[in-house]
């Protein structure tokens, strides 16, 4: 089976399309380090460290929404940084609204495995989607020691 960072870094998107976060997490080191930007008080926002955080952290990106498309397009490939912009649609469960744009993700490898992952997103795009509905913000968890 091939190990390259670009066949990992997609064996790891393939598995969280399918919300098999446990999937996703084999091809993460154990010191795994995750920051979602996703903006002040806004959703999972924020980072989680180690397998079992970024479990957590992973499976609530997928509570409110259903990934109706998610793929990724590699801007850069190298042995130990892969960054890729991630045009989505995400149906919010609640209200059924279609919320579409692009995620930006930056993955860092170090021996065959994910250890750095950090995803973006227009926040002031996504804050105003979710006042449309009447959601503001979520409690998000303090920062990770």
């Amino acid at each position: 089976m091939k190990r390259d960072a670009e066949t990992i870094v997609d064996a790891f998107y393939a598995a969280w399309r399918v919300r098999d976060i446990d999937a996703g997490l084999c091809y993460c080191s154990d010191d795994i380090h995750v920051l979602f930007h996703f903006g002040p008080g806004l959703l999972f926002s924020g980072e989680s460290r180690g397998k079992e955080q970024v479990r957590h952290q992973l499976l609530r990106s997928g509570e409110d929404w259903d990934f109706l498309e998610l793929r990724q397009l590699h801007t850069f490939v190298s042995p130990e940084e892969v960054r890729c912009s991630c045009p989505f649609v995400f149906r919010h469960r609640r209200s059924r609204m279609l919320l579409e744009g692009t995620l930006r993700h930056v993955f860092k490898l170090r021996d065959g495995h994910i250890y750095h992952f950090e995803a973006f997103i227009d926040v002031a795009y996504l804050a105003s989607f979710l006042r449309l509905f009447g959601q503001t913000a979520r409690p998000v968890p303090s920062k990770v020691d």
